[in-house]
Protein backbone atom coordinates (compact mmCIF):
# COMPACT_ATOMS: atom_id res chain seq x y z
CA UNK A 1 0.00 0.00 0.00
CA UNK A 2 2.72 2.42 0.97
CA UNK A 3 4.67 1.71 -2.26
CA UNK A 4 1.23 2.07 -4.45
CA UNK A 5 1.15 5.90 -2.67
CA UNK A 6 4.48 6.34 -3.31
CA UNK A 7 3.84 5.85 -7.23
CA UNK A 8 0.92 8.07 -6.95
CA UNK A 9 2.27 10.81 -5.10
CA UNK A 10 6.09 10.75 -7.66
CA UNK A 11 2.84 10.73 -10.70
CA UNK A 12 1.84 14.15 -9.12
CA UNK A 13 4.77 15.54 -8.31
CA UNK A 14 5.99 14.73 -12.39
CA UNK A 15 2.68 15.97 -13.40
CA UNK A 16 2.96 19.27 -11.35
CA UNK A 17 6.58 19.84 -12.37
CA UNK A 18 5.46 18.94 -16.09
CA UNK A 19 6.35 22.25 -18.37
CA UNK A 20 4.40 22.51 -21.87
CA UNK A 21 7.22 22.53 -24.49
CA UNK A 22 5.90 25.81 -25.87
CA UNK A 23 8.82 26.44 -28.10
CA UNK A 24 7.47 23.80 -30.32
CA UNK A 25 4.57 25.45 -31.14
CA UNK A 26 5.42 28.84 -31.73
CA UNK A 27 3.57 29.62 -34.47
CA UNK A 28 0.47 27.54 -33.20
CA UNK A 29 0.47 29.88 -29.61
CA UNK A 30 1.23 33.15 -31.40
CA UNK A 31 -2.22 32.69 -33.60
CA UNK A 32 -4.60 31.49 -30.57
CA UNK A 33 -2.71 34.49 -28.44
CA UNK A 34 -3.54 36.65 -31.33
CA UNK A 35 -7.17 35.57 -31.74
CA UNK A 36 -7.62 36.13 -27.87
CA UNK A 37 -6.71 39.47 -28.66
CA UNK A 38 -8.73 40.06 -31.73
CA UNK A 39 -11.62 38.39 -29.55
CA UNK A 40 -11.32 40.97 -26.52
CA UNK A 41 -10.97 43.91 -29.75
CA UNK A 42 -14.22 42.69 -31.15
CA UNK A 43 -16.36 42.30 -27.77
CA UNK A 44 -15.25 45.86 -27.70
CA UNK A 45 -17.01 46.28 -30.70
CA UNK A 46 -20.27 45.11 -29.30
CA UNK A 47 -20.13 46.79 -26.33
CA UNK A 48 -20.17 49.70 -27.91
CA UNK A 49 -23.06 48.60 -29.78
CA UNK A 50 -24.70 48.16 -26.28
CA UNK A 51 -24.26 51.52 -25.30
CA UNK A 52 -25.59 53.07 -28.56
CA UNK A 53 -28.88 51.09 -28.48
CA UNK A 54 -29.18 52.06 -24.46
CA UNK A 55 -28.47 55.81 -25.42
CA UNK A 56 -31.47 55.67 -28.72
CA UNK A 57 -33.67 53.57 -26.52
CA UNK A 58 -33.74 50.59 -29.27
CA UNK A 59 -33.22 48.31 -26.83
CA UNK A 60 -35.45 45.73 -28.42
CA UNK A 61 -32.62 44.10 -29.69
CA UNK A 62 -30.07 45.07 -27.31
CA UNK A 63 -29.42 41.08 -26.06
CA UNK A 64 -27.73 40.11 -28.78
CA UNK A 65 -24.95 42.29 -28.87
CA UNK A 66 -24.35 41.88 -24.72
CA UNK A 67 -24.88 37.36 -25.08
CA UNK A 68 -21.57 38.45 -28.15
CA UNK A 69 -19.79 40.99 -26.08
CA UNK A 70 -19.48 38.95 -22.82
CA UNK A 71 -19.01 35.67 -24.90
CA UNK A 72 -15.86 36.76 -26.77
CA UNK A 73 -14.80 38.92 -24.07
CA UNK A 74 -14.73 35.78 -21.79
CA UNK A 75 -12.95 33.34 -24.90
CA UNK A 76 -10.55 36.47 -25.11
CA UNK A 77 -9.19 36.72 -21.48
CA UNK A 78 -9.11 32.96 -21.13
CA UNK A 79 -7.30 32.75 -24.13
CA UNK A 80 -4.73 35.98 -23.06
CA UNK A 81 -4.01 34.27 -19.96
CA UNK A 82 -3.92 30.50 -20.99
CA UNK A 83 -2.14 30.42 -24.44
CA UNK A 84 1.67 33.04 -23.81
CA UNK A 85 2.37 35.02 -26.74
CA UNK A 86 5.97 34.16 -28.25
CA UNK A 87 8.05 36.51 -30.22
CA UNK A 88 8.75 34.30 -33.47
CA UNK A 89 11.63 35.70 -36.01
CA UNK A 90 10.93 34.44 -38.96
CA UNK A 91 7.35 33.64 -40.97
CA UNK A 92 7.56 32.83 -44.50
CA UNK A 93 5.23 34.80 -47.13
CA UNK A 94 2.71 31.91 -47.19
CA UNK A 95 2.27 31.79 -43.75
CA UNK A 96 1.73 35.36 -43.39
CA UNK A 97 -1.18 35.34 -45.82
CA UNK A 98 -2.75 31.98 -44.71
CA UNK A 99 -2.54 33.86 -41.50
CA UNK A 100 -4.37 37.30 -42.68
CA UNK A 101 -7.00 35.02 -44.28
CA UNK A 102 -7.91 32.77 -41.07
CA UNK A 103 -8.43 35.89 -38.92
CA UNK A 104 -10.95 37.84 -41.92
CA UNK A 105 -12.61 34.14 -41.73
CA UNK A 106 -13.15 34.44 -37.93
CA UNK A 107 -14.04 37.88 -38.01
CA UNK A 108 -16.34 37.74 -40.78
CA UNK A 109 -18.19 34.79 -38.43
CA UNK A 110 -18.47 36.97 -35.38
CA UNK A 111 -19.81 39.91 -36.80
CA UNK A 112 -22.72 37.74 -38.51
CA UNK A 113 -23.97 36.07 -35.59
CA UNK A 114 -25.96 39.07 -34.73
CA UNK A 115 -27.62 39.20 -38.45
CA UNK A 116 -27.97 35.62 -38.76
CA UNK A 117 -30.30 36.11 -35.30
CA UNK A 118 -32.31 39.17 -36.52
CA UNK A 119 -32.11 39.49 -40.19
CA UNK A 120 -35.46 38.92 -42.15
CA UNK A 121 -34.21 36.24 -44.13
CA UNK A 122 -32.99 33.05 -42.58
CA UNK A 123 -29.93 30.86 -43.31
CA UNK A 124 -26.48 31.16 -42.03
CA UNK A 125 -25.32 31.41 -45.76
CA UNK A 126 -27.08 34.64 -45.74
CA UNK A 127 -25.86 36.28 -42.84
CA UNK A 128 -22.56 35.61 -43.61
CA UNK A 129 -22.69 37.47 -47.36
CA UNK A 130 -24.27 40.18 -45.11
CA UNK A 131 -20.92 39.98 -42.74
CA UNK A 132 -18.39 39.92 -45.68
CA UNK A 133 -20.38 42.52 -47.57
CA UNK A 134 -20.09 44.84 -45.01
CA UNK A 135 -16.67 44.05 -43.66
CA UNK A 136 -15.22 44.11 -47.50
CA UNK A 137 -17.14 47.33 -47.74
CA UNK A 138 -19.65 45.80 -50.85
CA UNK A 139 -22.66 47.16 -49.40
CA UNK A 140 -24.55 45.05 -51.42
CA UNK A 141 -27.73 43.37 -49.53
CA UNK A 142 -29.88 39.86 -49.63
CA UNK A 143 -32.69 41.68 -48.11
CA UNK A 144 -34.88 44.02 -50.34
CA UNK A 145 -35.45 47.60 -49.57
CA UNK A 146 -39.36 46.55 -49.04
CA UNK A 147 -38.42 44.58 -46.17
CA UNK A 148 -35.58 46.54 -44.55
CA UNK A 149 -33.52 44.98 -41.55
CA UNK A 150 -33.85 46.18 -37.94
CA UNK A 151 -32.42 49.81 -37.05
CA UNK A 152 -29.97 48.42 -34.78
CA UNK A 153 -29.07 45.63 -37.17
CA UNK A 154 -28.49 48.04 -39.83
CA UNK A 155 -26.58 50.20 -37.97
CA UNK A 156 -24.40 47.30 -37.27
CA UNK A 157 -23.88 46.79 -40.52
CA UNK A 158 -22.64 49.83 -41.21
CA UNK A 159 -20.46 49.64 -38.29
CA UNK A 160 -18.24 46.74 -39.48
CA UNK A 161 -18.88 48.60 -42.81
CA UNK A 162 -16.48 51.19 -40.75
CA UNK A 163 -14.05 49.16 -39.42
CA UNK A 164 -13.68 47.13 -42.88
CA UNK A 165 -12.57 50.47 -44.13
CA UNK A 166 -9.71 51.23 -42.56
CA UNK A 167 -8.64 47.07 -42.55
CA UNK A 168 -9.55 44.58 -39.52
CA UNK A 169 -6.31 43.44 -39.95
CA UNK A 170 -4.20 46.96 -39.88
CA UNK A 171 -6.79 48.19 -37.05
CA UNK A 172 -5.98 44.69 -34.95
CA UNK A 173 -2.14 44.77 -35.50
CA UNK A 174 -2.36 48.46 -34.81
CA UNK A 175 -4.60 48.20 -31.36
CA UNK A 176 -3.44 45.13 -30.17
CA UNK A 177 -0.32 44.13 -28.32
CA UNK A 178 0.05 40.45 -28.58
CA UNK A 179 0.69 40.66 -32.63
CA UNK A 180 4.81 41.23 -32.57
CA UNK A 181 5.52 40.71 -35.93
CA UNK A 182 6.97 42.49 -38.52
CA UNK A 183 4.40 44.49 -39.91
CA UNK A 184 5.13 45.39 -43.05
CA UNK A 185 3.38 42.49 -44.85
CA UNK A 186 0.21 44.12 -43.47
CA UNK A 187 0.60 47.70 -44.67
CA UNK A 188 1.72 46.13 -48.15
CA UNK A 189 -1.63 43.49 -48.21
CA UNK A 190 -3.38 47.25 -47.52
CA UNK A 191 -1.54 49.44 -49.90
CA UNK A 192 -0.87 47.17 -52.23
CA UNK A 193 2.60 48.77 -53.16
CA UNK A 194 5.65 46.79 -52.11
CA UNK A 195 8.11 49.61 -54.03
CA UNK A 196 6.74 52.00 -51.51
CA UNK A 197 8.79 51.51 -48.37
CA UNK A 198 6.72 51.96 -45.28
CA UNK A 199 8.22 53.90 -42.21
CA UNK A 200 10.19 52.18 -39.33
CA UNK A 201 7.55 52.90 -36.43
CA UNK A 202 4.63 50.84 -38.50
CA UNK A 203 2.53 50.68 -35.11
CA UNK A 204 2.66 54.38 -34.39
CA UNK A 205 1.71 55.74 -38.15
CA UNK A 206 -1.19 52.94 -37.71
CA UNK A 207 -2.40 54.40 -35.18
CA UNK A 208 -1.92 57.74 -36.23
CA UNK A 209 -4.09 56.92 -39.50
CA UNK A 210 -6.88 55.09 -37.52
CA UNK A 211 -6.87 58.38 -35.50
CA UNK A 212 -7.00 60.38 -38.21
CA UNK A 213 -9.92 57.97 -39.79
CA UNK A 214 -11.80 58.46 -36.84
CA UNK A 215 -11.38 62.25 -36.79
CA UNK A 216 -13.10 62.51 -40.77
CA UNK A 217 -15.58 60.39 -39.84
CA UNK A 218 -16.44 63.09 -36.55
CA UNK A 219 -15.81 66.00 -39.36
CA UNK A 220 -18.09 64.31 -41.76
CA UNK A 221 -21.05 63.75 -38.59
CA UNK A 222 -20.84 67.17 -37.52
CA UNK A 223 -20.54 68.82 -41.50
CA UNK A 224 -24.16 66.92 -42.17
CA UNK A 225 -25.08 67.56 -38.58
CA UNK A 226 -24.67 71.64 -39.24
CA UNK A 227 -27.68 70.95 -41.61
CA UNK A 228 -30.12 71.07 -39.18
CA UNK A 229 -32.41 68.42 -41.09
CA UNK A 230 -30.94 64.75 -40.29
CA UNK A 231 -30.87 62.77 -37.29
CA UNK A 232 -27.49 62.34 -35.55
CA UNK A 233 -27.87 58.58 -36.12
CA UNK A 234 -28.59 59.50 -39.97
CA UNK A 235 -25.59 61.81 -40.26
CA UNK A 236 -23.07 59.17 -38.44
CA UNK A 237 -24.89 55.96 -40.41
CA UNK A 238 -23.86 58.23 -43.57
CA UNK A 239 -20.44 59.60 -42.84
CA UNK A 240 -19.33 56.24 -41.53
CA UNK A 241 -20.58 54.46 -45.16
CA UNK A 242 -18.91 57.33 -47.38
CA UNK A 243 -15.61 57.38 -45.42
CA UNK A 244 -15.34 53.63 -45.81
CA UNK A 245 -16.55 53.74 -49.40
CA UNK A 246 -18.97 51.04 -48.44
CA UNK A 247 -22.55 52.95 -49.40
CA UNK A 248 -25.27 51.42 -47.43
CA UNK A 249 -28.25 53.96 -47.50
CA UNK A 250 -29.91 54.48 -44.29
CA UNK A 251 -33.50 52.77 -45.24
CA UNK A 252 -35.32 55.31 -43.12
CA UNK A 253 -33.68 58.26 -44.32
CA UNK A 254 -32.59 57.09 -47.96
CA UNK A 255 -30.40 58.83 -50.21
CA UNK A 256 -33.04 60.48 -52.49
CA UNK A 257 -34.18 62.63 -49.93
CA UNK A 258 -30.98 64.32 -49.37
CA UNK A 259 -30.64 68.01 -50.26
CA UNK A 260 -27.63 69.46 -52.58
CA UNK A 261 -25.63 70.32 -49.34
CA UNK A 262 -25.80 67.12 -47.92
CA UNK A 263 -24.69 65.27 -51.20
CA UNK A 264 -21.91 67.86 -51.44
CA UNK A 265 -20.67 66.67 -47.96
CA UNK A 266 -21.17 62.89 -48.94
CA UNK A 267 -18.93 64.12 -52.12
CA UNK A 268 -16.11 64.87 -50.12
CA UNK A 269 -16.38 62.13 -47.80
CA UNK A 270 -16.00 59.51 -50.30
CA UNK A 271 -13.33 61.57 -52.24
CA UNK A 272 -11.24 61.66 -49.08
CA UNK A 273 -12.40 57.84 -48.10
CA UNK A 274 -10.88 56.86 -51.89
CA UNK A 275 -7.30 59.17 -51.27
CA UNK A 276 -4.35 57.20 -49.68
CA UNK A 277 -4.41 57.72 -45.67
CA UNK A 278 -0.47 57.89 -45.21
CA UNK A 279 -0.24 60.72 -47.65
CA UNK A 280 -3.33 62.46 -46.02
CA UNK A 281 -1.13 62.07 -42.74
CA UNK A 282 2.06 63.10 -44.10
CA UNK A 283 1.11 66.23 -45.87
CA UNK A 284 -2.31 67.12 -43.82
CA UNK A 285 -0.81 70.81 -43.46
CA UNK A 286 0.63 70.88 -47.19
CA UNK A 287 -1.60 70.21 -50.17
CA UNK A 288 0.88 71.46 -52.54
CA UNK A 289 2.83 68.36 -51.69
CA UNK A 290 0.16 65.80 -51.24
CA UNK A 291 -1.01 67.17 -54.96
CA UNK A 292 2.94 65.83 -56.29
CA UNK A 293 2.41 62.68 -55.45
CA UNK A 294 1.57 60.76 -58.89
CA UNK A 295 -1.75 58.51 -57.92
CA UNK A 296 -3.20 61.82 -56.42
CA UNK A 297 -2.66 63.69 -59.32
CA UNK A 298 -4.21 61.13 -61.18
CA UNK A 299 -6.63 60.48 -58.77
CA UNK A 300 -7.87 64.26 -59.53
CA UNK A 301 -7.53 64.18 -63.17
CA UNK A 302 -10.02 61.24 -63.80
CA UNK A 303 -12.55 63.62 -61.95
CA UNK A 304 -12.19 66.52 -64.33
CA UNK A 305 -12.63 63.40 -67.22
CA UNK A 306 -15.66 62.14 -65.50
CA UNK A 307 -16.60 65.83 -65.19
CA UNK A 308 -16.32 66.68 -69.08
CA UNK A 309 -18.11 63.29 -70.13
CA UNK A 310 -21.39 63.81 -67.88
CA UNK A 311 -21.73 67.05 -69.25
CA UNK A 312 -22.61 65.03 -72.55
CA UNK A 313 -26.25 64.44 -70.51
CA UNK A 314 -28.84 66.85 -72.00
CA UNK A 315 -30.26 67.35 -68.40
CA UNK A 316 -27.06 67.75 -66.42
CA UNK A 317 -27.43 67.88 -62.71
CA UNK A 318 -25.52 67.23 -59.11
CA UNK A 319 -26.32 63.81 -59.11
CA UNK A 320 -24.56 62.96 -62.49
CA UNK A 321 -21.38 63.96 -60.94
CA UNK A 322 -22.08 62.35 -57.68
CA UNK A 323 -22.91 59.18 -59.21
CA UNK A 324 -19.52 59.40 -60.99
CA UNK A 325 -17.72 59.78 -57.84
CA UNK A 326 -19.64 57.11 -56.38
CA UNK A 327 -18.21 54.48 -59.11
CA UNK A 328 -14.93 56.11 -58.61
CA UNK A 329 -14.20 55.88 -54.92
CA UNK A 330 -16.40 52.23 -55.29
CA UNK A 331 -18.70 53.50 -52.91
CA UNK A 332 -21.56 52.26 -54.23
CA UNK A 333 -24.49 54.77 -54.05
CA UNK A 334 -26.86 55.25 -56.69
CA UNK A 335 -28.59 58.60 -57.17
CA UNK A 336 -30.27 56.70 -60.49
CA UNK A 337 -29.88 59.52 -63.00
CA UNK A 338 -30.76 58.79 -66.21
CA UNK A 339 -27.41 58.19 -68.28
CA UNK A 340 -26.48 58.50 -71.18
CA UNK A 341 -24.76 55.84 -73.28
CA UNK A 342 -20.94 56.99 -73.09
CA UNK A 343 -21.35 58.45 -69.40
CA UNK A 344 -22.88 54.58 -68.37
CA UNK A 345 -20.02 53.11 -70.34
CA UNK A 346 -17.46 55.42 -68.51
CA UNK A 347 -19.32 55.11 -65.05
CA UNK A 348 -18.38 51.29 -65.44
CA UNK A 349 -14.98 51.58 -66.24
CA UNK A 350 -14.40 53.71 -63.15
CA UNK A 351 -16.02 51.27 -61.13
CA UNK A 352 -13.48 48.34 -62.15
CA UNK A 353 -10.59 51.26 -62.02
CA UNK A 354 -11.97 52.05 -58.36
CA UNK A 355 -9.57 54.36 -55.90
CA UNK A 356 -6.05 54.63 -54.48
CA UNK A 357 -4.50 52.02 -52.92
CA UNK A 358 -3.86 52.93 -49.41
CA UNK A 359 -7.22 54.01 -48.79
CA UNK A 360 -10.89 52.29 -48.50
CA UNK A 361 -11.61 52.05 -51.96
CA UNK A 362 -11.84 49.17 -53.73
CA UNK A 363 -11.37 48.24 -57.61
CA UNK A 364 -8.21 47.27 -59.28
CA UNK A 365 -6.63 50.94 -58.04
CA UNK A 366 -5.17 53.44 -60.05
CA UNK A 367 -1.71 53.08 -59.13
CA UNK A 368 -1.44 49.73 -61.28
CA UNK A 369 -3.30 51.59 -64.06
CA UNK A 370 -0.58 53.87 -64.40
CA UNK A 371 2.31 51.31 -63.80
CA UNK A 372 1.01 49.76 -66.68
CA UNK A 373 0.79 52.68 -69.11
CA UNK A 374 4.82 53.87 -68.14
CA UNK A 375 5.48 50.04 -68.64
CA UNK A 376 4.20 50.35 -72.35
CA UNK A 377 5.43 53.82 -72.81
CA UNK A 378 8.78 52.20 -71.59
CA UNK A 379 8.81 49.51 -74.17
CA UNK A 380 7.95 51.13 -77.43
CA UNK A 381 10.24 53.84 -76.57
CA UNK A 382 12.82 51.65 -76.37
CA UNK A 383 11.83 50.37 -79.50
CA UNK A 384 12.42 53.39 -81.57
CA UNK A 385 15.44 54.01 -79.65
CA UNK A 386 16.91 50.89 -78.46
CA UNK A 387 20.58 52.39 -77.48
CA UNK A 388 18.97 54.52 -74.90
CA UNK A 389 18.60 53.86 -71.33
CA UNK A 390 15.30 54.58 -70.10
CA UNK A 391 14.31 53.75 -65.78
CA UNK A 392 11.00 53.22 -64.88
CA UNK A 393 10.04 55.94 -61.89
CA UNK A 394 6.93 55.96 -59.95
CA UNK A 395 6.79 58.87 -57.57
CA UNK A 396 10.26 59.54 -57.98
CA UNK A 397 11.84 56.01 -57.45
CA UNK A 398 12.63 53.74 -59.93
CA UNK A 399 10.31 50.67 -59.65
CA UNK A 400 12.55 46.94 -59.59
CA UNK A 401 12.03 44.25 -61.89
CA UNK A 402 10.08 42.18 -58.52
CA UNK A 403 7.58 44.64 -58.26
CA UNK A 404 6.74 45.22 -62.39
CA UNK A 405 6.56 40.91 -61.80
CA UNK A 406 4.11 41.15 -58.64
CA UNK A 407 2.22 43.63 -60.88
CA UNK A 408 1.78 41.65 -63.27
CA UNK A 409 0.59 38.33 -61.34
CA UNK A 410 -1.66 40.40 -59.71
CA UNK A 411 -3.43 41.76 -63.28
CA UNK A 412 -2.99 38.27 -64.08
CA UNK A 413 -4.95 36.98 -60.70
CA UNK A 414 -7.47 39.78 -61.26
CA UNK A 415 -8.11 39.35 -64.60
CA UNK A 416 -8.60 35.83 -63.96
CA UNK A 417 -10.96 35.84 -61.45
CA UNK A 418 -13.09 38.28 -63.15
CA UNK A 419 -13.53 36.02 -65.58
CA UNK A 420 -13.71 32.83 -63.78
CA UNK A 421 -16.47 34.06 -61.62
CA UNK A 422 -18.60 35.33 -64.73
CA UNK A 423 -18.42 32.28 -65.89
CA UNK A 424 -20.00 30.64 -63.02
CA UNK A 425 -22.56 32.78 -62.58
CA UNK A 426 -23.60 31.83 -66.44
CA UNK A 427 -23.51 28.25 -65.05
CA UNK A 428 -25.99 29.21 -62.52
CA UNK A 429 -28.05 30.67 -65.02
CA UNK A 430 -27.81 34.26 -65.51
CA UNK A 431 -27.35 35.87 -68.80
CA UNK A 432 -23.80 36.78 -69.54
CA UNK A 433 -24.40 40.52 -69.14
CA UNK A 434 -25.76 40.21 -65.42
CA UNK A 435 -22.58 37.67 -64.84
CA UNK A 436 -20.39 40.05 -65.94
CA UNK A 437 -21.81 42.99 -63.87
CA UNK A 438 -22.52 41.11 -60.83
CA UNK A 439 -18.73 39.67 -61.47
CA UNK A 440 -17.24 43.72 -61.61
CA UNK A 441 -19.78 44.83 -58.33
CA UNK A 442 -18.86 41.89 -56.24
CA UNK A 443 -14.56 42.03 -57.12
CA UNK A 444 -14.83 45.85 -56.99
CA UNK A 445 -16.40 46.33 -53.72
CA UNK A 446 -18.85 48.61 -55.21
CA UNK A 447 -21.98 47.02 -54.62
CA UNK A 448 -22.82 47.64 -58.23
CA UNK A 449 -22.02 51.44 -58.64
CA UNK A 450 -24.60 52.94 -61.14
CA UNK A 451 -25.67 49.82 -62.43
CA UNK A 452 -28.04 48.63 -59.46
CA UNK A 453 -26.65 44.65 -58.97
CA UNK A 454 -29.69 44.72 -55.54
CA UNK A 455 -32.73 42.85 -57.23
CA UNK A 456 -30.77 39.94 -59.26
CA UNK A 457 -28.71 39.45 -55.22
CA UNK A 458 -31.42 39.34 -53.45
CA UNK A 459 -32.26 36.30 -55.84
CA UNK A 460 -29.45 34.36 -54.92
CA UNK A 461 -29.14 31.04 -54.54
CA UNK A 462 -26.82 29.47 -51.84
CA UNK A 463 -24.59 28.39 -53.96
CA UNK A 464 -24.64 32.12 -55.92
CA UNK A 465 -24.39 33.18 -52.11
CA UNK A 466 -20.96 31.64 -51.50
CA UNK A 467 -19.77 32.72 -54.70
CA UNK A 468 -20.40 36.06 -54.13
CA UNK A 469 -18.91 35.70 -50.63
CA UNK A 470 -15.39 34.10 -52.42
CA UNK A 471 -15.84 37.14 -54.80
CA UNK A 472 -16.20 39.37 -52.77
CA UNK A 473 -12.66 38.48 -50.71
CA UNK A 474 -11.10 37.86 -53.76
CA UNK A 475 -11.44 41.30 -54.56
CA UNK A 476 -10.92 42.95 -51.02
CA UNK A 477 -7.96 40.43 -50.20
CA UNK A 478 -6.52 40.02 -53.48
CA UNK A 479 -2.83 41.24 -52.42
CA UNK A 480 -3.30 38.24 -49.25
CA UNK A 481 -4.22 36.23 -51.64
CA UNK A 482 -1.60 36.79 -54.64
CA UNK A 483 1.11 36.74 -51.66
CA UNK A 484 -0.48 33.07 -50.60
CA UNK A 485 -0.50 31.92 -54.60
CA UNK A 486 2.77 32.95 -55.29
CA UNK A 487 4.27 31.36 -51.97
CA UNK A 488 2.98 28.39 -52.91
CA UNK A 489 3.91 28.41 -56.86
CA UNK A 490 7.43 29.06 -55.54
CA UNK A 491 7.31 26.39 -52.88
CA UNK A 492 6.24 24.02 -55.40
Amino acid sequence: MRRYLKSISFAIERAANYHIPWNAYEKTLWILSSVSWVLILLSLCFFFMVLFSYLHTSNQILEIFAVCGLGCLFLGVLGTFAFPCPRISFVSTGDKALITLFFWGIVSVIVSIPIYVHAPKQGFSAALFEGISCLTTTGVSLVSSKAPMPFMIEFWCVFIQWMGGIGIVLLSFALVPALKLNSNFILLNEFSQSFEKTTPRTRTMALHIIFLYLGLTLVLTAGLWIGRRLSFQTCLHYSMSCISTGGIQASYYPLTVLNFYEKFILTIGMILGAIPFIKIFQRIYSVKKALQDDQIRGYFLLFCVSFLVMCTNRCLTFDHMFSAVSCTTSTGFVCAPSLNNLSSLWCLGLVLLGGCSGSSAGGFKIFRFQLMYRISKNKLLKIFHPKRFIALKYNGKVVQQEDIILLMTSIFIYSMGCFGVSLLFSFLGRSPKIACLLTFGLITNSGGGVYCISPYVQDFSVIEQWVGIFTMLLGRLEAVIVLFITSFISFR
